[in-house]
């Protein structure tokens, strides 16, 4: 049962003005512009996530590298050393990469009688505790190849101590 007012239609227009082909032409543009610029805003925030994750791994890895070649026992020289190279590659795999994302650039040796750095080790196992000092550099690309970070790790053959302590 319907209750109220009856409306009259007499005198109202029959035609419904409706939208033009342009106006909609023009929506449909807008409406694809907005789309556009947040489909760019969130492709830019999924690849500025993906490589801050890469970023965050590789230091992960360069940092894992150098402390486990620091703990290596110490070799007179260790040229192709497998232990050198075993240790410092395992850190990749504490973030999932290939063993082969880290590499051994160069081992230098250093040389008092010469004033720095040098490649040869000969007799740098029976000099003086200064001359033992090796500087071994470490190589660690990402697995997409984009990022690379190189550094250097000394290591001695002596001992630290701690003055006072008994």
């Amino acid at each position: 049962m319907r209750t109220g007012t009856k409306r009259s239609t007499k005198g109202e227009s029959t035609t419904d003005p409706g939208v033009t082909l342009v106006e909609v032409i023009v929506s449909i543009a807008l409406t694809g512009g907005v789309v556009l610029a947040i489909l760019g805003a969130l492709f830019t925030v999924v690849r500025s996530s993906s490589q801050n994750a890469n970023a965050t791994d590789l230091q992960a890895v360069v940092g894992g590298a150098a402390d486990q070649l620091a703990g290596v026992e110490w070799e007179p020289c260790p040229d192709g050393s497998p232990s050198y190279l075993g240790a410092a590659r395992s850190a990749a795999g504490r973030v999932g990469w290939d063993a082969a994302a880290v590499s051994i650039v160069d081992v230098d040796y250093w040389s008092a009688g010469a004033g720095g750095w040098v490649e040869d080790c000969s007799g740098a196992a029976s000099l003086g505790t200064v001359e033992t000092l090796q500087r071994i550099t470490l190589r660690v690309t990402s697995p997409d190849g984009i990022s690379t970070k190189s550094f250097d790790v000394v290591k001695s053959s002596t001992t630290p101590f701690a003055a006072g302590v008994t």
